[in-house]
């Protein structure tokens, strides 16, 4: 008897130590369950919003609990939300500043949830684990999508707390938000930042799922998105705004800002002229999109020279050795340093221009093999000399002392300092 329950009791472990190690194989060999539902998974990434689906948690209280106030006003369904809010007189500003902040935070809780790994089984495989990952990623997508989605439903356009804080007084200090946009006025810009937002999230969305690996599909798409963009950027601010967006990005990116600061005088004409010789072929909508991968969707662009060929033509020749130079940031350390203690902005030009001669001699002396060690550091003394000499003709003797003192020409000394070869090594 007692022999029958050993083998028995055998039997029962032997039997649930099979079915354990049954179930780990199994679940190595399949693919790890999706994350949403397989309809969902199956979803394009601008999937179809359902009131429910949003974020916003149930708000319960116990029935003892005195009912607050604003329990009435308040509704699990954003939509609803909204109109009580506008039912009792709320202003439109106020509404989307009590929802965007109230969807942000419930958009960061679901966020969390989705890529939190806590719950992961520790047996699975380094390939199980990147396609969860994948999935979580693709959810995360989808939400942030859903939450862009819920906003134009409520407000028309799609705007989210990133948004708000950009385009506060506090945030406009930013020099590209300012550089781009600050011409409008605040109800304009808002809804523009989404709207850029919105289809470059939905881009991004396009490029993370081709694995960055882009098809004549994916560009097709993108391109799509670009167009509607571009129309609905242009229905909410117009066509003169648009021109002006485009100005002002290359503007930021193309360094004439900084230029203007040294000495650059342009007229608003010559600038707008100079802006659009830079600007050929490529427009502000396909520039965002080329940035976030779609770079295909920029045609070929005219080389630098060539741009550079048409400025000078536009120019002429004396304003654009000004362009070139308010440019350069040599010149720029000498013409502030000049500006601030009173000089004229030719003699921070003729500083600038001895500098120029000296880097050059010194480049065509390194080139020469036939100058000996000694030869060397006599003819970089000579330059030194006739260098600092130019410096103290154009900026007086003492205000040329305080500027090789200060720091803002330390670059006399880094440009010519080698050591004295007739010095005793012993």
């Amino acid at each position: 008897m007692r022999n029958a329950i050993v083998v028995g009791i055998v039997l029962l472990v032997t039997g649930i130590n099979t079915w354990m190690s049954w179930a780990m194989w199994r679940d190595q060999r399949r693919p790890p369950s999706p994350l949403l539902e397989p309809e969902a998974a199956r979803k394009s990434p601008t999937p179809a919003i359902r009131p429910n689906r949003i974020f916003r948690p149930e708000r319960k209280t116990t029935e003892t609990a005195a009912r607050p106030p604003w329990l009435s006003i308040e509704s699990d369904d954003y939509h609803q939300y909204a109109a009580n809010l506008r039912a009792i007189g709320c202003p439109e500003n106020t509404i989307r500043d009590i929802i965007v902040a109230d969807v942000g935070e419930n958009f960061k809780k679901q966020k969390q949830a989705l890529e939190d790994r806590t719950a992961d089984p520790f047996w699975l495989t380094a390939d199980q684990r990147e396609e969860i990952d994948l999935e979580r990623k693709r959810q995360v997508r989808e939400l942030k999508l859903a939450k862009w989605e819920l906003m134009r439903e409520l407000f028309g356009y799609p705007v989210d707390e990133e948004v708000m804080q950009l385009v506060r007084t506090e945030g406009m200090g930013q020099l590209s938000i300012w550089m781009l946009g600050g011409f409008l006025e605040r109800e304009k810009l808002v809804p523009l930042i989404g709207l850029v937002g919105y289809h470059g999230t939905r881009a991004e969305a396009i490029d993370e799922q081709a694995y960055g690996i882009l098809t004549e599909e994916d560009y097709a798409q993108a391109r799509d998105l670009r167009d509607r963009m571009e129309k609905e950027v242009t229905t909410l601010v117009g066509s003169a705004a648009v021109e002006e967006l485009y100005l002002r990005r290359l503007l930021a990116q193309g360094g004439e800002a900084g230029a203007l600061q040294y000495g650059l005088n342009l007229s608003g004409t010559e600038f707008r002229n100079l802006m659009k010789i830079k600007s050929s072929p490529v427009d502000v909508f396909t520039m965002l999109f080329s940035e976030i991968g779609f770079e295909d969707m920029v045609a070929e662009k005219v080389s630098d020279e060539q741009i550079e060929t048409a400025i000078a033509s536009y120019l002429g020749t004396e304003r654009f050795a000004d362009y070139t130079r308010a440019k350069d940031d040599r010149y720029q350390g000498i013409f502030t340093f000049a500006t601030e203690h009173g000089l004229a902005k030719k003699e921070a030009i003729a500083v600038f221009k001895a500098r120029d001669r000296a880097e050059t001699e010194l480049k065509r002396m390194d080139a020469d093999g036939t100058l000996s060690a000694e030869e060397q550091v006599l003819l970089q003394a000579a330059i030194k000399t006739r260098l600092e000499s130019e410096i103290r003709k154009h900026f007086g003797p003492n205000i040329a002392r305080e500027y090789q003192a200060d720091g803002a020409g330390e670059w006399v000394e880094e440009l010519i300092n080698t050591p004295n070869p007739f010095e005793d090594k012993r």
